[in-house]
């Protein structure tokens, strides 16, 4: 029977024939020949592995074990931001002489119209970081760095915004006096031969603003609406005059108010008070000077007053009578040379 049944083919014994066949030499050689690989490569990654890091162009040598470039980082303690770029990614496998590259980002501070904007990226010109700080620049608007400046570390960048404004106002033009000798006048005395009158200009001016403040005041046109007429003033060249029957030579002459005093004394001079001394204001004659009073005669200038001021001169006479006679007048005194 059972010999029948192995020769007939017996499913029984053909399934136990093929479970056995599992355990077969190819099989066991394939098993192995995964494990190896296997663990080839769990040794290979447990294998240091040498590493640059490169940092904004600093290159430094490592030797690692870690799997991926965070694990690596998170190895050495360096930590980076949302902003820094480092090739290859956080997850890629790192390999034998791996070279990572990465850039730390820097924080430029953007002041502009009254407000200030912290933009946190990698290297880049002031113009990039004005484009991300949302900030456009003017025609004539200032920046305290150029903007094709490269900037590579913390900075602050400062805008000054600049506006223009043209003006247009009238402004008077001063007249000027000029000077004409007259034969006719006695030295120190003059005359207005025609009155002066002041012009008139417009004037063209651009005003310059940083940030709303005037800095800057342009002078770019001017144009005289009324030229002006100069004041012409006559001055006298005589130098001698006949006076009382005396003719005499004198450096000027000028027009006083004169008023006369009697009663003897000493003048301030230390002189007798008498005829021919008249008291004057030193700072208009100095005392000891020689002079021709118009209605008087020769006289010194010897004494002073209280109320001797100015073109104000103080007569001596003999008596009161000539003093009331004589009453306040208006007079020339030559200064003799």
């Amino acid at each position: 029977m059972n010999k029948r049944n192995a020769r007939n083919g017996d499913p029984a014994m053909k399934r136990a024939v093929k479970r056995k066949s599992i355990f077969s030499l190819p099989v066991l050689l394939l098993g192995l020949v995964v494990f190896s690989a296997v663990f080839l490569v769990i040794a290979h990654n447990m294998l240091p592995k040498d590493i640059t890091l490169v940092v904004d162009g600093v290159a430094t040598e490592y030797s690692t074990r870690s799997n991926t470039v965070a694990e690596f980082l998170a190895e050495n303690n360096i930590s980076i931001t949302a902003e820094d770029v480092i090739e290859p990614g956080l997850e890629e496998s790192l390999t034998q002489n791996e070279e990572i590259r990465l850039q730390k980002a820097i924080a430029v501070e953007i002041v502009a119209d009254g407000e200030s904007k912290t933009i946190r990226h990698i290297p880049a010109t002031v113009v990039e970081f004005l484009h991300m700080a949302d900030i456009s620049l003017g025609e004539n608007d200032l920046l305290s760095i150029p903007k094709e400046t490269a900037l590579t570390e913390s900075t602050q960048v400062v805008v000054t915004r600049v506006t223009k404004e043209v003006k247009s106002f009238q402004q008077e033009i001063a007249y000027r006096q000029e000077r004409q000798d007259d034969p006719k006048l006695e030295r120190g005395v003059s005359r207005v031969v025609s009155r002066g009158q002041n012009g008139l200009k417009e004037i063209t001016v651009e005003l310059v603003y940083h940030d709303g403040e005037l800095v800057e005041r342009n002078t770019i046109a001017e144009e005289v609406l009324k030229k002006p007429v100069n004041k012409v003033v006559a001055y006298g060249t005589i130098s001698t005059v006949s006076r009382g029957g005396q003719t005499f030579d004198f450096r000027e002459v000028k027009t006083v108010k004169a008023y006369a005093y009697t009663g003897g004394g000493r003048t301030a001079s230390g002189t007798k008070a008498r005829v021919g001394a008249i008291a004057v204001d030193p700072k208009v004659i100095p005392l000891g000077t020689k002079v021709y009073v118009e209605g008087y005669g020769f006289a010194t200038a010897e004494d002073t007053g209280g109320n001797i001021k100015g073109n104000t001169i103080d007569l001596y006479m003999d008596t009161k009578s000539q003093c009331l006679t004589w009453g306040i007048k208006t007079v020339k005194v030559y200064i003799l040379q």
